[in-house]
C-alpha cells in the first residue's frame, strides 16, 4: 500500500509541475534505488552456491532474475523475494497507466484501472486458498496486487483533494 501511494504521488507531483510525466527518468530512478541492492543479494546467493553447500535451481535463477518469484515457488533463501517481485510488476505497469491517462485528464478511466485489482485480488486469493486450480500459482501472485492499487487510489483521492483535507485537519487540531 505504502508503495503504490509514495510512487502515485511522486507522480502527480512531477505531472503537476511539467505537465507530464517521464517514464524514462521513473524507471531510471527506481533501477538506481532498487537493482544495485537486489544484485547484491543476488551475488550473496551466488556465493553461497559456488562456496557452500547452498543450491538455487536452475528454474529458482531464472524466477529471481526476473522478478517473478510471485508467481513460481522457490527456495527458502529467494522466496522472500515475491514482495519485491509484486512491486516491480507494478512499477512495470502503473506508471504507463498513469502517464496516459492522467495527463489525458482522464480520472475516471484511472479510478477504473484501480479497480480492477481491488475487486478481482480478493477471488485470487480464495483461488489460491482452495490451491487446486490449474491457474493457483497465477492466483497467488495476483492476490495481494489490491493493496498496492488502494495506496495508489488513496495519493490520487488525497492529492486531488489535498486542500480541502488540509483545511479540515487543520480545523479539527
Amino acid at each position: 500500500m505504502i508503495s503504490g501511494f509514495l510512487i502515485t504521488w511522486l507522480l502527480l507531483i512531477e505531472r503537476t509541475r511539467a505537465g507530464k510525466v517521464s517514464l524514462g527518468n521513473f524507471y531510471v530512478r527506481r533501477a538506481l534505488r532498487i537493482l544495485p541492492v537486489y544484485y547484491a543479494f543476488l551475488l550473496a546467493l551466488a556465493a553461497l552456491q559456488a562456496f557452500t553447500k547452498y543450491h538455487l535451481s536452475k528454474e529458482g535463477w531464472i524466477v529471481s532474475l526476473t522478478f517473478s518469484t510471485n508467481f513460481f515457488a522457490n527456495s527458502w533463501t529467494s522466496g522472500h523475494l515475491w514482495s519485491l517481485a509484486q512491486e516491480e510488476q507494478f512499477y512495470f505497469i502503473w506508471p504507463g497507466i498513469f502517464a496516459v491517462f492522467s495527463v489525458a485528464g482522464r480520472w475516471r478511466a484511472l479510478s477504473i484501472a484501480l479497480t480492477a485489482p481491488i475487486v478481482l485480488a480478493p477471488f485470487f486469493r480464495v483461488l489460491a486458498y482452495f490451491g487446486g486450480s490449474p491457474f493457483f500459482q497465477i492466483a497467488v501472485g495476483l492476490s495481494r496486487c489490491d493493496s498496492i492499487a488502494f495506496g495508489c487510489a488513496a495519493a490520487i483521492i488525497f492529492y486531488r483533494h489535498r486542500e480541502r483535507i488540509e483545511g479540515f485537519m487543520a480545523s479539527h487540531q
